[in-house]
């Protein structure tokens, strides 16, 4: 099964968890100024932009620091859940339309490609929409993808301050008069090493080659 098909199976369950009828017509890019619907892709993270072992240095200080939250199944979770192997870390919503639910099906492809070392990196699905994003939605929506993926959410202000620590890129659109709204958030994978320190991204639509490659190097460095 390509990665072409494994996205359009994920987009129809993830439609049929949250039971999305709304026709969805925004376009993605990695623009922060192309309006609604944009997810900003691989934004603030450094000050050069850099990722890998240049980034370590410099944004090792500055990226992450202590929360207590809840996981997808309502269990306490902390900032000790990124150390003792290296971690990936997507930011997005359970509503989002397009860019969440193709991240977290490649990671699932990503991890199947690595067989037995894909057990010796953890990923993290933490949302930017703890308003809706609840123990229960989480829980549903994490359903329809691989099953090592972890969600985090918790208390609005909670998550907002987990949020600014790691430099993470989000901000709510404006309401519609059905009460719906769409979240504007940095789109590219966290990674981070065996103590918790950012070590680089992966950023959208970057290619499996490329992410493999990098997911490698950091297994290997850790």
């Amino acid at each position: 099964m390509n990665l072409r098909t494994v996205r359009y199976i994920t987009w129809a369950a993830v439609a049929l968890v949250l039971v999305v009828a709304a026709v969805l017509t925004w376009r993605l890019t990695g623009n922060t100024n192309d309006g609604p619907g944009v997810a900003t892709i691989g934004a603030n993270l450094t000050p050069d932009g850099a990722n890998g072992a240049q980034a370590a240095g410099e944004a090792a200080v500055t990226i992450g620091g202590p929360f207590a939250l809840v996981d997808d199944t309502g269990a306490p979770i902390t900032e000790a859940a990124f150390t003792g192997q290296p971690s990936m870390i997507f930011f997005g919503f359970t509503h989002c339309p397009d860019v969440c639910p193709t991240s977290l099906a490649e990671a699932g492809v990503w991890l199947d490609a690595l067989g037995e070392e894909g057990d010796a990196i953890s990923v993290f699905f933490v949302t930017v929409d703890p308003e809706r994003d609840t123990v229960a939605a989480m829980s549903a929506y994490l359903s329809v993808f691989d099953p090592r993926i972890t969600g985090i959410t918790g208390p609005v202000d909670d998550v907002h301050a987990m949020l600014d620590s790691y430099r993470v890129v989000y901000e709510k659109l404006d309401t519609d008069e059905n009460g719906n709204y769409n979240m504007q958030h940095t789109a590219s994978f966290y990674l981070l090493d065996a103590e918790g320190n950012f070590d680089g991204i992966i950023g959208y639509d970057e290619g499996q080659d490329a992410a493999l490659q990098k997911i490698r190097a950091l297994i290997a460095e850790s």
